[in-house]
């Protein structure tokens, strides 16, 4: 392994409106938020509540209840029940993408794929077999695009205002679409490391990732 390249490492502070700031948000407050610059602000570009969590090579054992946060600095999937979670840098992102289930009901037909390079961390969480170079995730939407679920807290980080419809299948394609985003900037950071770019000029509405 690359002693240089970034790995993935646990994290103990579970993304809220407090510490994080909605893409859509930022938007329209860049490049200060509340009076803090969002270079230090981790800006959130789109996950959900939620899932189930299994490997595409052993899909019999679950986790539920994960949740995931497409970040500007990285992917977290985060676990309640354990009160922390693995951040994932996106030099470690082989591939992402869609599986599709037609035999499932409208609506809740697609899962997320995320591909990773395997690192200590996640081969210690996820133990590899001789045959697997990389890790191979499963995320599962546990609700429908159509399911009338109420959380028993309001969700006041992935609002309807700043992720629109964020259930099922429609959660699985904006998943996607903001890893894709994240990914964009991060080649574009890569590709000119000496020079003094701020993150400002890499965002999406001016690169036109984003219509």
């Amino acid at each position: 392994m690359d002693e240089d390249k970034p790995v993935s490492r646990l994290a103990y502070v579970k993304p809220t409106i407090e510490n994080v700031v909605a893409y859509n948000r930022y938007k329209k407050t860049q490049p200060m938020f509340n009076g803090f610059s969002c270079l230090e602000t981790p800006i959130l570009f789109g996950g959900g509540r939620d899932f189930d969590l299994l490997l595409l090579q052993n899909p019999h054992n679950v986790l539920v209840g994960v949740d995931l946060f497409i970040l500007s600095n990285a992917i977290l999937l985060w676990f309640d029940h354990l009160g922390c979670g693995i951040e994932t840098p996106y030099s470690s992102v082989i591939y992402h993408g869609s599986l599709h289930s037609p035999t499932n009901r409208e609506g809740h037909q697609l899962s997320m794929l995320l591909t990773l390079d395997r690192d200590p961390l996640l081969n210690d969480q996820f133990p590899p077999t001789p045959n697997n170079t990389s890790l191979e995730l499963l995320l599962r939407p546990r609700y429908s695009l159509y399911d009338r679920h109420y959380n028993p807290e309001i969700d006041t980080l992935f609002n309807f205002h700043d992720f629109g419809v964020n259930r099922g299948d429609q959660m699985v394609n904006n998943c996607n679409e903001a890893v894709a985003t994240c990914l964009e900037i991060h080649n574009l950071q890569d590709a000119s490391p000496d020079s003094e770019q701020d993150e400002q000029e890499l965002l999406p509405e001016e690169q036109g990732i984003i219509g």
